[in-house]
């Protein structure tokens, strides 16, 4: 995983409410959470993949060199089994990204509440990467809808599969083992009630764009 630090630039426009926000800042946070949290724990599933191959003629490996295994139990300290699924609420993913990686936020680096304006957070880059993927995609979701012409419920229809397609796309991991039916549903529902979030803030034209830059030099950052 790329850990180099990237600066994820959102330009905003119009009037916010405090609620808005300030749900737009706690579902950005979500969102990394759980791509940091899915990234970490297929790391480690191939760190494991990859040790069971090396000593799978060892007792006990050669017996559990064909079967599926749990997450590292260090993903899911004290209160959590580590036969369980990630915990899709908000405080918790926050305490495992700390206990992982202690110090690892997503930071919120400036704000420019202006029209337009801008919210710039910083973060690992690959998981950047993926949170502006999935907020472009909403970009172009609302410009899909609006060359939509069918019918009211066919597009309604339409407009669900593109939402749970970025959903999915968001969970889903590069080679990654096929997740089961139920665990991808319930992460994909998660998403996409944090989605209809950045979709009304897209639709009321107050998030304009989304870009990666590079982080600024401390020194610049902290004016000389």
């Amino acid at each position: 995983m790329d850990e180099t630090i990237r600066i994820l630039r959102c330009h905003i426009a119009g009037r916010w409410s405090a609620d808005e926000m300030a749900r737009s800042f706690a579902h950005m946070r979500d969102l990394y959470n759980l791509r940091l949290l899915l990234e970490i724990s297929a790391e480690d599933e191939r760190d494991l993949e990859d040790f069971y191959f090396h000593y799978r003629d060892m007792v006990p490996w050669r017996r559990r060199k064909s079967k599926r295994y749990p997450p590292l139990p260090l993903l899911f300290p004290f209160a959590y089994s580590p036969f369980q699924s990630l915990p899709l609420d908000p405080a918790e993913l926050n305490r495992l990204t700390g206990f992982v990686l202690p110090g690892e936020v997503l930071e919120v680096r400036r704000v420019s509440y202006a029209s337009p304006g801008l919210k710039d957070f910083a973060g690992f880059g690959e998981i950047i990467g993926h949170v502006k993927d999935f907020l472009i995609y909403l970009l172009e979701f609302r410009e899909r809808r609006r060359q939509l012409n069918s019918e009211n419920e066919e597009r309604e229809l339409r407009n669900d599969a593109l939402r749970i397609d970025n959903a999915r796309r968001f969970v889903r991991l590069r080679n990654e083992s096929v997740r089961a039916d139920a665990e991808e549903r319930r992460l994909i529902q998660w998403v996409d009630e944090r989605q209809q979030t950045f979709i009304d803030l897209v639709d009321q034209q107050k998030v304009s764009g989304v870009e990666v830059v590079d982080e600024e030099p401390k020194n610049d950052r902290e004016g000389g």
